[in-house]
């Protein structure tokens, strides 16, 4: 699970503007993965029935590649956050195993969408 509580407490006791930055940037990425897995699989789903095999494959090819380095990039995102939290006395963001290595890349990506889908549902 990403604990964000442990990231608002993370922000809140950050004064660095390149720290707060920082912090940010790795949350935004979080939204950003889920926002290319979304975009993946509604034009899997509703793709043009007259589009050649050719610009399917192109397309879907280009979709893939970029949720893969959204993928990557939250990855690295989740370490440095849980060294940012290491180092001011905190509990990890995420607990679990953090690598690029199956199964843990995939359990990491879910317990991601499912924090976004969390602020989604918790908004004000």
């Amino acid at each position: 699970m990403i604990n964000g509580e442990v990231i608002s407490k993370l922000y809140n006791m950050c004064s660095d503007g390149m720290e707060l930055e920082m912090i940010q940037s790795c949350v935004k990425s979080f939204h950003e993965y889920h926002s290319i897995i979304y975009h993946m699989e509604t034009f899997l789903r509703f793709k043009d029935k007259d589009m050649s095999v050719a610009d399917y494959q192109y397309i879907l090819t280009n979709y893939d590649t970029r949720r893969t380095n959204c993928h990557n990039i939250v990855i690295q995102n989740i370490g440095i956050l849980n060294r940012m939290a290491k180092r001011y006395g905190l509990d990890p963001v995420y607990s679990g195993i953090v690598s690029t290595e199956r199964p843990h890349r995939r359990v990491l990506a879910n317990e991601v969408l499912e924090y976004v889908e969390q602020i989604v549902k918790d908004r004000k």
